[in-house]
């Protein structure tokens, strides 16, 4: 077995923990054993521990802005590197690339680095990026054909696509009854909106074109499943409730919150709704819901549109167009026939095309490719 030492920075589960929560979980069956050195502590490193995957606890990694502590966290990373064994670092996300790539290198083993971010989207991830040109790496990966053309056309990075996979064994058997959990009718048609509430993620769109297609569509109900993650933009995830009072969904919408069981709620929805308003890094949540046989509705921005063959396995519409996502869930509340066709084509595509077994043979080609150049030489 291949031991690969993966450096994590968060401590609850989001996009890029999910992905590598399905990535552990596959590798072993490709000769990979996975460890896994944390810079936090949370509920999701728990998770991973409680899935049988090695973890070292490391003291939580500095802020970016104390760049003069890299040496306090480089250090103990590259005896963690020895002491474990790893053959190859791979950090998981811009920041744990300034720490892994370095420790990679006082231990004398290849370093990858997993690109989660879109080139250039803030300023913090912007740095590190840039930083990226300068520094060597010996793989760079993201998760998308899209963001690997990104980072090549504006950085001037090579970056392999690595098509992130969903873990398969982690669907639910069977729906959670949302309509129960709500007080819905038995006949209600459910629209459900999985996300962390944050601006970008367009939750704010997806009610304005709720508040469209309620009064076609009296049967027409709505959920938002999620939270702020890590507390970021609180304030927009309050002001939530209070805009859609002011378009008049009371009693349409339901907010759920954070929720353990989100994937039970998206298998028990009707339509799932993916409201991005700017270029989604890749957009695990469409390939869940395409994979539980739901009919998706997506932003045709970064990954969506690579996931999705539009009228074909989902609907795609232009990001930030309340309309255009009104007038796509009108056809799908209205069209009970489309809708079972379009999740029966997504779910084959995503289990096919989309799956945590297919990222973790990628990924072991590649790291089997970079231990043996190293070993040559």
């Amino acid at each position: 077995m291949t031991r690969v030492l993966f450096v994590q920075g968060a401590g609850e589960r989001g996009g890029a923990e999910t992905a590598l929560a399905a990535l552990t979980g596959a590798l072993p069956a490709f000769g990979v054993e996975p460890v896994v050195a944390t810079l936090a502590d949370g509920p999701f490193i728990a998770e991973l521990e409680a899935s049988g995957v090695e973890v070292e606890r490391l003291a939580p990694a500095p802020r970016a802005r104390q760049f003069w502590r890299t040496a306090d966290v480089v250090e103990p990373l590259a005896r963690v590197v020895k002491s474990t064994g790893a053959e190859l670092v791979h950090s998981s996300g811009e920041k744990m690339a300034w720490y892994g790539g370095r420790a990679a290198r006082r231990a004398d083993v290849p370093s990858v680095v997993w690109l989660h971010d879109a080139p250039l989207r803030s300023p913090s991830s912007a740095a590190l990026q840039l930083a990226m040109v300068l520094r060597r790496h010996d793989a760079l990966t993201a998760g998308s054909r899209w963001m690997a053309r990104s980072f090549r056309k504006r950085l001037g990075l090579k970056v392999e696509p690595i098509p992130i996979g969903v873990d398969l064994a982690r669907l639910p058997a069977a729906p959670a009854d949302v309509r129960r959990l709500v007080g819905l009718p038995d006949d209600a048609i459910v629209v459900g909106h999985f996300a962390r509430l944050q601006r970008w993620k367009g939750t704010d769109v997806f009610l304005r074109s709720a508040a469209q297609v309620a009064p076609r569509h009296p049967a027409a109900h709505f959920v938002v499943v999620g939270g702020s993650l890590y507390g970021w933009e609180q304030e927009y995830a309050d002001s939530l409730p209070g805009l859609a009072q002011s378009l008049g969904l009371d009693g349409r919408v339901h907010f759920l919150g954070h929720r353990d069981d989100a994937l039970g709620l998206m298998a028990g929805c009707d339509v799932v709704v993916h409201a991005s308003v700017r270029a989604e890094p890749l957009g695990i949540v469409v390939i869940e819901a395409m994979a539980l046989g739901r009919a998706v509705v997506a932003t045709r921005t970064g990954g969506p549109e690579e996931i999705i063959d539009d009228g074909v396995t989902g609907l795609l519409v232009p990001p930030g167009d309340p309309e255009e996502l009104a007038r796509a869930i009108d056809t799908l509340v209205g069209d009970a026939v489309l809708r079972d066709r379009l999740g029966k084509a997504g779910q084959v595509s995503a289990r096919n095309d989309w799956s945590a077994t297919t990222m973790a043979e990628r990924f072991a080609a590649l790291y089997g490719r970079l231990t043996m150049t190293r070993s040559r030489t």
